[in-house]
């Protein structure tokens, strides 16, 4: 119902990915079951370590991502 009075609203196809929403709801319950057995089992200094490099991994692909978008868009958007 909330989808299609926001279709009449704003127009065009707003349904919701189902997959990518599937997908991200599994990695999260898989991701925070694995966290919670291995925490008790990794010493604290490991666990931070470990979830450090997890979080440069992660801005190293977003700033990635942002350079390759940055350099396909045209000149005069890349300035907004």
């Amino acid at each position: 119902m909330a989808y299609a009075a926001l279709q009449l609203v704003h127009g065009g196809n707003i349904a919701p990915e189902w997959g990518l929403g599937i997908s991200i709801g599994l990695g999260g319950f898989v991701g925070g079951y694995m966290g919670a057995r291995l925490q008790s089992r990794l010493p604290e200094t490991s666990l931070r370590r470990l979830l450090g490099l997890i979080a440069c991994i992660v801005a190293a692909r977003y700033t990635q991502t942002g350079i390759q978008q940055s350099a396909r868009a045209p000149a005069h958007v890349v300035g907004r």
